[in-house]
Protein backbone atom coordinates (compact mmCIF):
# COMPACT_ATOMS: atom_id res chain seq x y z
CA UNK A 1 0.00 0.00 0.00
CA UNK A 2 2.64 2.40 0.90
CA UNK A 3 4.60 1.82 -2.36
CA UNK A 4 1.74 2.14 -4.21
CA UNK A 5 0.64 5.79 -2.60
CA UNK A 6 4.41 6.91 -2.89
CA UNK A 7 4.04 6.39 -6.44
CA UNK A 8 0.88 8.20 -6.76
CA UNK A 9 2.58 11.12 -4.72
CA UNK A 10 5.69 11.36 -7.12
CA UNK A 11 3.62 10.78 -10.14
CA UNK A 12 2.06 13.91 -9.45
CA UNK A 13 3.99 16.50 -7.45
CA UNK A 14 5.72 17.36 -10.44
CA UNK A 15 2.83 18.58 -12.17
CA UNK A 16 2.75 21.72 -13.15
CA UNK A 17 0.61 24.58 -11.18
CA UNK A 18 -2.94 24.37 -10.76
CA UNK A 19 -5.26 27.21 -10.86
CA UNK A 20 -8.29 27.44 -7.86
CA UNK A 21 -11.30 30.01 -8.34
CA UNK A 22 -13.72 30.85 -5.88
CA UNK A 23 -17.56 30.96 -7.02
CA UNK A 24 -18.71 34.53 -6.95
CA UNK A 25 -22.52 33.67 -6.34
CA UNK A 26 -22.52 31.64 -3.76
CA UNK A 27 -19.77 32.76 -1.88
CA UNK A 28 -20.81 36.04 -0.86
CA UNK A 29 -21.83 39.01 2.89
CA UNK A 30 -18.16 38.11 3.82
CA UNK A 31 -18.01 33.97 2.96
CA UNK A 32 -16.06 34.86 -0.48
CA UNK A 33 -12.69 36.82 1.52
CA UNK A 34 -13.68 33.70 4.33
CA UNK A 35 -12.99 30.68 1.93
CA UNK A 36 -9.65 32.91 0.21
CA UNK A 37 -8.22 33.12 4.36
CA UNK A 38 -8.91 29.18 4.88
CA UNK A 39 -7.20 28.35 1.36
CA UNK A 40 -4.51 30.62 2.10
CA UNK A 41 -4.08 28.90 5.55
CA UNK A 42 -4.27 24.98 4.52
CA UNK A 43 -1.49 26.27 2.05
CA UNK A 44 0.73 27.87 4.80
CA UNK A 45 0.47 24.82 6.68
CA UNK A 46 0.93 22.41 4.09
CA UNK A 47 4.16 24.65 3.19
CA UNK A 48 5.18 24.32 6.69
CA UNK A 49 4.98 20.91 6.85
CA UNK A 50 7.13 20.44 2.95
CA UNK A 51 9.43 22.42 4.62
CA UNK A 52 10.03 20.85 7.48
CA UNK A 53 10.60 17.65 5.49
CA UNK A 54 12.80 18.53 2.79
CA UNK A 55 16.09 18.47 4.81
CA UNK A 56 15.07 14.59 5.76
CA UNK A 57 14.05 13.67 1.92
CA UNK A 58 17.88 14.50 0.86
CA UNK A 59 19.84 13.02 3.73
CA UNK A 60 18.24 10.74 6.49
CA UNK A 61 20.60 12.08 8.61
CA UNK A 62 18.63 15.65 8.43
CA UNK A 63 15.79 14.51 10.39
CA UNK A 64 12.92 16.73 11.50
CA UNK A 65 11.98 18.15 14.85
CA UNK A 66 11.92 14.93 17.24
CA UNK A 67 8.40 16.37 18.02
CA UNK A 68 7.15 15.87 14.21
CA UNK A 69 8.91 12.47 13.86
CA UNK A 70 6.93 11.15 16.82
CA UNK A 71 3.17 12.99 15.03
CA UNK A 72 4.44 11.17 12.10
CA UNK A 73 4.77 7.91 14.32
CA UNK A 74 1.68 8.50 15.96
CA UNK A 75 -0.80 9.24 13.13
CA UNK A 76 0.94 7.16 10.04
CA UNK A 77 2.57 3.69 10.35
CA UNK A 78 6.09 4.81 10.65
CA UNK A 79 8.68 7.90 10.75
CA UNK A 80 10.82 6.86 7.77
CA UNK A 81 11.92 8.48 5.18
CA UNK A 82 9.55 6.69 2.65
CA UNK A 83 6.69 8.09 4.93
CA UNK A 84 8.27 11.47 4.97
CA UNK A 85 8.77 11.48 0.75
CA UNK A 86 4.80 10.15 0.77
CA UNK A 87 3.83 13.15 3.12
CA UNK A 88 5.83 15.82 1.77
CA UNK A 89 4.65 14.80 -2.11
CA UNK A 90 0.63 15.23 -0.71
CA UNK A 91 1.17 18.80 0.91
CA UNK A 92 3.57 20.15 -2.05
CA UNK A 93 0.64 19.54 -4.07
CA UNK A 94 -1.35 21.44 -1.78
CA UNK A 95 1.12 24.30 -2.19
CA UNK A 96 0.17 24.45 -5.96
CA UNK A 97 -3.11 26.03 -6.48
CA UNK A 98 -2.26 29.05 -7.40
CA UNK A 99 -6.12 31.78 -6.97
CA UNK A 100 -7.46 33.33 -9.78
CA UNK A 101 -10.26 35.74 -9.37
CA UNK A 102 -12.65 34.72 -12.14
CA UNK A 103 -16.45 34.24 -13.23
CA UNK A 104 -16.08 30.90 -13.19
CA UNK A 105 -19.30 30.98 -14.90
CA UNK A 106 -17.76 33.34 -17.87
CA UNK A 107 -17.16 31.19 -21.18
CA UNK A 108 -13.65 31.46 -21.55
CA UNK A 109 -13.01 30.59 -18.06
CA UNK A 110 -14.80 27.65 -18.31
CA UNK A 111 -13.27 26.48 -21.82
CA UNK A 112 -9.60 26.96 -20.27
CA UNK A 113 -10.12 24.63 -17.29
CA UNK A 114 -9.27 20.80 -16.80
CA UNK A 115 -9.72 18.36 -14.01
CA UNK A 116 -6.40 19.71 -12.26
CA UNK A 117 -8.17 22.51 -11.80
CA UNK A 118 -10.13 23.64 -8.38
CA UNK A 119 -13.27 25.23 -7.80
CA UNK A 120 -15.27 26.16 -3.71
CA UNK A 121 -18.65 26.60 -3.51
CA UNK A 122 -20.47 27.75 -0.78
CA UNK A 123 -23.64 25.90 -1.40
CA UNK A 124 -25.45 23.16 -3.93
CA UNK A 125 -27.17 25.63 -5.61
CA UNK A 126 -25.43 24.44 -9.31
CA UNK A 127 -26.72 21.15 -8.57
CA UNK A 128 -30.32 21.48 -10.53
CA UNK A 129 -32.79 19.12 -11.01
CA UNK A 130 -32.92 17.20 -14.26
CA UNK A 131 -36.39 15.86 -14.75
CA UNK A 132 -35.43 14.98 -18.26
CA UNK A 133 -32.59 12.45 -17.50
CA UNK A 134 -34.55 9.09 -18.43
CA UNK A 135 -32.76 7.01 -15.27
CA UNK A 136 -34.82 6.69 -12.35
CA UNK A 137 -32.29 7.17 -9.53
CA UNK A 138 -30.58 10.47 -11.54
CA UNK A 139 -32.87 13.33 -11.22
CA UNK A 140 -30.30 15.63 -10.74
CA UNK A 141 -27.56 17.37 -12.50
CA UNK A 142 -24.19 19.40 -11.62
CA UNK A 143 -23.38 22.79 -13.72
CA UNK A 144 -20.31 22.85 -12.64
CA UNK A 145 -18.67 19.60 -13.77
CA UNK A 146 -21.80 19.37 -16.05
CA UNK A 147 -22.11 15.64 -14.96
CA UNK A 148 -25.45 13.72 -13.69
CA UNK A 149 -26.11 13.32 -10.44
CA UNK A 150 -27.99 10.55 -8.29
CA UNK A 151 -29.88 10.47 -5.72
CA UNK A 152 -27.68 9.35 -3.15
CA UNK A 153 -25.18 12.13 -3.87
CA UNK A 154 -23.43 13.58 -1.25
CA UNK A 155 -23.66 16.52 -2.66
CA UNK A 156 -27.21 16.60 -1.79
CA UNK A 157 -26.85 16.74 1.69
CA UNK A 158 -26.22 20.33 1.24
CA UNK A 159 -29.12 21.19 -0.18
CA UNK A 160 -30.73 19.74 3.49
CA UNK A 161 -31.06 22.69 5.51
CA UNK A 162 -30.50 20.70 8.87
CA UNK A 163 -27.77 18.31 7.63
CA UNK A 164 -24.53 18.44 10.23
CA UNK A 165 -22.17 17.66 6.69
CA UNK A 166 -19.58 20.54 6.47
CA UNK A 167 -18.48 20.37 3.43
CA UNK A 168 -18.00 18.04 0.12
CA UNK A 169 -15.69 16.95 -2.66
CA UNK A 170 -16.58 16.22 -6.25
CA UNK A 171 -13.17 14.92 -7.62
CA UNK A 172 -12.30 14.03 -10.96
CA UNK A 173 -13.65 10.27 -10.64
CA UNK A 174 -15.26 9.00 -14.54
CA UNK A 175 -18.63 7.72 -13.75
CA UNK A 176 -17.25 4.48 -15.80
CA UNK A 177 -15.13 3.46 -18.70
CA UNK A 178 -17.58 3.95 -20.58
CA UNK A 179 -18.00 7.44 -19.79
CA UNK A 180 -14.65 9.20 -19.61
CA UNK A 181 -14.08 12.17 -17.72
CA UNK A 182 -15.41 15.85 -19.09
CA UNK A 183 -13.08 17.75 -21.13
CA UNK A 184 -12.65 21.47 -19.03
CA UNK A 185 -14.33 19.61 -15.85
CA UNK A 186 -12.68 20.49 -12.77
CA UNK A 187 -12.67 19.23 -8.98
CA UNK A 188 -14.78 20.86 -6.60
CA UNK A 189 -15.23 21.67 -3.06
CA UNK A 190 -18.34 22.36 -1.58
CA UNK A 191 -19.18 23.80 1.94
CA UNK A 192 -22.77 23.58 3.48
CA UNK A 193 -24.14 27.30 3.84
CA UNK A 194 -24.99 26.79 6.85
CA UNK A 195 -21.83 25.97 8.38
CA UNK A 196 -20.28 28.77 6.27
CA UNK A 197 -22.84 31.14 7.39
CA UNK A 198 -21.48 30.28 11.53
CA UNK A 199 -18.63 30.29 10.26
CA UNK A 200 -18.49 33.83 8.61
CA UNK A 201 -20.46 35.32 11.34
CA UNK A 202 -17.84 33.94 14.00
CA UNK A 203 -14.61 34.63 12.01
CA UNK A 204 -13.74 31.05 12.99
CA UNK A 205 -9.98 30.88 12.57
CA UNK A 206 -7.09 28.94 14.26
CA UNK A 207 -5.50 31.71 16.45
CA UNK A 208 -3.48 31.86 19.84
CA UNK A 209 -6.64 32.44 21.73
CA UNK A 210 -8.05 29.03 20.38
CA UNK A 211 -5.12 27.19 20.75
CA UNK A 212 -4.72 28.48 24.80
CA UNK A 213 -8.66 27.38 24.72
CA UNK A 214 -7.72 23.59 23.67
CA UNK A 215 -4.93 23.52 25.88
CA UNK A 216 -6.81 24.27 29.27
CA UNK A 217 -10.34 23.28 28.44
CA UNK A 218 -13.56 25.01 30.03
CA UNK A 219 -15.70 22.54 32.07
CA UNK A 220 -18.01 22.00 28.95
CA UNK A 221 -15.28 21.28 26.47
CA UNK A 222 -14.03 18.72 29.41
CA UNK A 223 -17.12 17.10 29.52
CA UNK A 224 -17.14 16.75 25.98
CA UNK A 225 -13.66 15.08 25.91
CA UNK A 226 -15.04 12.77 28.42
CA UNK A 227 -19.06 11.51 27.04
CA UNK A 228 -18.31 8.22 25.49
CA UNK A 229 -18.86 7.81 21.57
CA UNK A 230 -17.75 11.07 20.70
CA UNK A 231 -13.93 9.62 20.09
CA UNK A 232 -13.49 13.30 21.22
CA UNK A 233 -9.52 14.77 22.73
CA UNK A 234 -8.82 18.91 23.55
CA UNK A 235 -7.42 18.89 19.92
CA UNK A 236 -10.50 18.21 18.23
CA UNK A 237 -11.50 22.39 19.84
CA UNK A 238 -9.20 23.43 17.29
CA UNK A 239 -10.75 21.81 14.09
CA UNK A 240 -11.49 25.07 12.41
CA UNK A 241 -12.73 25.74 9.01
CA UNK A 242 -8.81 25.70 8.21
CA UNK A 243 -8.60 21.91 9.03
CA UNK A 244 -12.01 21.07 7.16
CA UNK A 245 -10.17 22.91 4.33
CA UNK A 246 -7.43 21.04 4.03
CA UNK A 247 -9.40 17.60 4.72
CA UNK A 248 -11.21 18.28 1.67
CA UNK A 249 -8.18 19.18 -0.30
CA UNK A 250 -7.06 15.76 0.46
CA UNK A 251 -9.73 14.22 -1.07
CA UNK A 252 -9.17 15.71 -4.20
CA UNK A 253 -7.64 12.96 -6.68
CA UNK A 254 -4.88 15.46 -7.98
CA UNK A 255 -3.84 15.84 -4.43
CA UNK A 256 -3.85 12.90 -2.57
CA UNK A 257 -7.49 10.84 -3.06
CA UNK A 258 -8.01 10.22 0.57
CA UNK A 259 -11.21 9.28 2.03
CA UNK A 260 -12.67 8.74 5.01
CA UNK A 261 -11.50 5.32 6.05
CA UNK A 262 -14.14 4.22 8.32
CA UNK A 263 -17.17 6.81 7.60
CA UNK A 264 -18.12 8.80 10.32
CA UNK A 265 -15.32 6.85 12.60
CA UNK A 266 -12.91 8.58 10.77
CA UNK A 267 -12.88 11.64 11.76
CA UNK A 268 -11.31 13.27 15.50
CA UNK A 269 -7.85 12.71 16.72
CA UNK A 270 -8.46 9.69 18.99
CA UNK A 271 -9.58 8.38 15.33
CA UNK A 272 -6.72 9.05 13.60
CA UNK A 273 -4.09 8.12 15.78
CA UNK A 274 -6.39 4.37 15.96
CA UNK A 275 -6.41 4.16 12.30
CA UNK A 276 -2.62 5.30 11.47
CA UNK A 277 -3.89 5.66 7.91
CA UNK A 278 -1.92 7.52 5.00
CA UNK A 279 -5.18 7.27 2.86
CA UNK A 280 -7.56 8.79 5.79
CA UNK A 281 -8.73 12.64 5.14
CA UNK A 282 -8.71 13.62 8.60
CA UNK A 283 -4.72 12.54 9.23
CA UNK A 284 -3.38 14.18 6.74
CA UNK A 285 -5.47 17.43 8.01
CA UNK A 286 -4.55 16.64 12.04
CA UNK A 287 -0.67 16.07 10.44
CA UNK A 288 -0.43 19.33 9.17
CA UNK A 289 -2.08 21.10 12.60
CA UNK A 290 0.24 19.31 15.09
CA UNK A 291 3.13 20.19 12.90
CA UNK A 292 1.55 24.20 13.10
CA UNK A 293 1.01 24.00 16.71
CA UNK A 294 4.56 22.59 17.57
CA UNK A 295 6.47 25.29 14.98
CA UNK A 296 4.13 28.43 15.63
CA UNK A 297 2.55 27.20 19.05
CA UNK A 298 5.34 25.67 20.98
CA UNK A 299 2.49 23.19 21.76
CA UNK A 300 2.76 19.17 21.24
CA UNK A 301 0.14 16.67 21.05
CA UNK A 302 -0.12 13.26 23.07
CA UNK A 303 -2.27 10.16 21.84
CA UNK A 304 -5.19 11.54 24.26
CA UNK A 305 -5.52 15.40 22.24
CA UNK A 306 -4.22 16.62 25.09
CA UNK A 307 -1.69 20.04 24.33
CA UNK A 308 1.17 20.03 26.32
CA UNK A 309 3.21 23.14 26.32
CA UNK A 310 6.92 22.92 25.45
CA UNK A 311 9.97 25.68 25.48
Amino acid sequence: MLKSLMLLALAQVSVAEWKYAIDKKSCKDGMYDQVKFYMDQSQAQSQRVVDALDPYLGDPNNKPDDRILAQMRQLFPSDGVPTARLLHGIYKKVTQYAYQDVDIWADDYRQARDKGDLEIFCNADHVVEDPNNPEKNIKWRDKAQDLPVTDKDGILSLKNPLSFTMAVTKDSRPISREQPWPEHSPEYIAFHPRYMKKSTEKNSMLNHDRVEKAAYPSLWDKVKVKLPGLDFGAVDILATPELTMLHELTHLRAVADAVDSEGRNSYGWLNCVRLKSFNNADSLAYFALVVDLIQRYKYDVDDKGKLNKFS
